[in-house]
């Protein structure tokens, strides 16, 4: 992400960007999801703008989010990643499903958050630097494993909502 890039965001959602963002961003540490608008770390510039705006207009019925909740990512299942622009660093928060009355603090700071992603990538058997081919279904890896996991999150929400009382 050049300077322009977080000069436009910057304008557009009216935030000043942490250090720690824009270092990570102008070095984007996922190479395979570079630019792309739907990952676990937002590269491009517009959907970032564009989502942010979403969850502070109230995104898919939730309650609208506080302008110094600033979108990031998202896990590929609606659940996303996002910082708090009043502290610095900032820790990476989960909202589930986007809701930010359930929150999760997933690192104390989106360098740790990164360092960890890459290791549980690692750990899957995925190397997130690796040139490698998409895979047989079209798909990079990573994704076809996010999927898997999004799908099996979401069917055992659903199992548990039906037959929990």
């Amino acid at each position: 992400m050049t300077e322009s890039d977080f000069t436009l965001i910057e304008r557009e959602l009216s935030v000043q960007l942490p250090p720690d963002y824009r270092r990570v961003l102008a070095d984007y540490p996922f190479p395979h999801d570079r630019d792309n608008a739907d990952s676990l770390l937002y590269g491009d510039s517009q959907a970032i703008i564009d989502r942010n705006r979403d969850y502070r207009a109230g995104f898919a019925g939730l309650p609208k989010w506080p302008e110094h909740y600033f979108f990031i990512g998202d896990d590929g299942a609606a659940s996303c990643y996002f910082l708090d622009l009043r502290r610095e660093p900032s820790p990476v928060y989960f909202a589930d499903h986007g809701a930010v009355d359930k929150l999760a603090e997933e690192a104390p700071d989106l360098e740790t958050w990164v360092e960890r992603t890459i290791d549980d990538f690692r750990r899957d058997g995925i190397d997130p630097f690796a040139d490698a081919p998409p895979s047989a279904t079209g798909l990079h890896p990573a994704l076809v494993l996010l999927t898997i996991a999004a799908v099996s999150a979401g069917v055992g929400y659903t199992l548990f909502r039906l037959f929990w009382p």
